[in-house]
């Protein structure tokens, strides 16, 4: 039952108490971007729509979607605001079966590409959930969109982690409890992979008949331990160097790759680079971008390097 007041429904905050919480509302071709102005100035919120309106682009033509659908963008000023609205407050979150993506203020430039993912595969996702029961998939396919983690491909760190003894059994993560179960860091990035080769090898409109809830068979005439096989043959091929294993050990020997202190870190100091390039302070803005890079790589960090 909703309460009157608030207009909360038990588990989650309406859309219209959702925007009268937030406040502002910018509109552009393929968005809806509903922030708090007190967080995000005037022009600053042109910046982060044309952001919005490139990832689209991307992904869209990634995946081969239609370019006319609108997406409603809500960007909390904090993590505590975004917890109290919507109950998620250490992830960003899509909700494809509505056609919205939910950031956080702090982190939303390294997340938005990998939601916005969500929200276009909805196109072809299976009826009412919008996307595949198979959380691996789902995510792995957000992640082969990306392709912005770390400083190799999503294939060669795959082939590391095999090569150092960090996976025995990538086929594992197939099946959804496994997936959980891992670090998020090895089964999102394994993942990944994988959906990157199958896509890579046999297009991505097989991929979408799996997705959409057709079987392995029907996409791609062949059962999924052929198909892991045949990726597990493609990484084989792939030279690891023992050069590589501190490097390996660093990214998934530990936490999640979409840790919130990791976000909000590589965040706050790719808006210090920012701030400091807009100030003509070169060399501040030279440090802040190479300790985001150091903490994690992303596009926005390096671009400011290249600045």
């Amino acid at each position: 039952m909703k309460c009157p007041k608030c207009g909360y429904l038990g588990f989650e905050t309406t859309a219209g108490s959702l925007r009268r919480s937030l406040g502002s509302l910018a509109e552009t071709r393929h968005f809806r971007i509903w922030y708090d102005s007190s967080a995000i100035n005037a022009k600053e919120i042109r910046w982060v729509a044309a952001e919005h309106e490139f990832r689209y682009y991307q992904v869209s033509r990634f995946l081969g979607t239609d370019t006319n659908r609108v997406i409603e963008s809500y960007i909390y000023p904090d993590t505590d605001t975004k917890r109290r609205l919507i109950g998620a407050g250490n992830t960003d979150i899509a909700k494809p079966w509505r056609n919205e993506i939910h950031l956080d203020g702090e982190s939303w430039r390294v997340t938005l590409k990998h939601e916005l993912t969500h929200a276009l595969a909805a196109e072809f996702g299976m009826p009412v959930i919008r996307a595949n029961v198979n959380i691996g998939l789902v995510e792995g396919l957000a992640m082969a969109a990306s392709l912005s983690f770390g400083n190799r491909t999503l294939q060669e760190y795959a082939a590391s982690m095999i090569h150092f003894g960090i996976v025995d059994d990538p086929a594992a993560l197939i099946r959804p409890a496994e997936f959980a179960f891992q670090s998020s860091t090895v089964s999102y990035v394994l993942m990944g992979a994988f959906c990157d080769y199958l896509i890579g090898r046999h297009g991505m409109s097989a991929f979408k008949t799996w997705y959409a809830g057709g079987s392995p068979e029907e996409a791609y005439s062949m059962n999924s331990d052929s198909l892991i096989a045949e990726w597990r043959d493609s990484l084989d091929k792939i030279r690891i160097p023992e050069s590589w294993r501190a490097h390996t050990d660093y990214y998934f020997r530990r936490g999640s790759i979409f840790a919130r202190e990791c976000a909000r870190a590589v965040a706050n100091l790719n808006a210090d680079g920012g701030g400091s390039l807009e100030r003509k302070d070169y060399a501040a803005a030279k440090n802040s971008f190479a300790e985001a890079l150091e903490k994690s790589w992303n596009a926005s960090s390096f671009t400011g390097l290249t600045r």
